[in-house]
């Protein structure tokens, strides 16, 4: 199951996640919990403390940051590679990609395909 926690600063998103995750760790099902990067370790941390004062088993959880997500993935089903693409093969399908479906990109609908800069800023932008 996958559930989306939206809702103001101090609502109980956090508080209701813990909730959720512990519930389910505790009928002895897997919790695969996918968190923005600069949350990862402060849920890991929170979680664990969670868990702990309730006697619940931490086993089956797995806590994962967006950028660590797809390399969970390729461990998981194969695909795993350091050889990451270069910046010329980044822009190459930068270009590629704007030739495509530029526009219908707000931004980048209009611009000059044949102009190196504009792929230099889309690449930047994507760094």
């Amino acid at each position: 199951m996958i559930t989306e926690i939206t809702g103001a600063a101090g609502s109980g998103k956090s508080s209701r996640i813990y909730n959720l995750v512990g519930e389910s760790l505790s009928r002895g099902r897997s919790v695969f919990l996918v968190v923005p990067e600069q949350t990862a370790v402060n849920a890991e941390r929170r979680l664990s403390v969670y868990c702990a004062e309730r006697g619940i088993p931490t086993a089956e959880l797995e806590i994962v940051s967006f950028r660590r997500l797809a390399n969970r993935v390729f461990r998981e089903y194969g695909g795993l590679s350091y050889r990451y693409i270069g910046p010329g093969g980044k822009a190459v399908i930068a270009w590629r990609v704007l030739c495509q479906v530029g526009d219908a990109l707000r931004h980048w609908r209009g611009v000059s395909l044949s102009d190196i800069s504009t792929i230099n800023a889309m690449c930047a932008q994507l760094d």
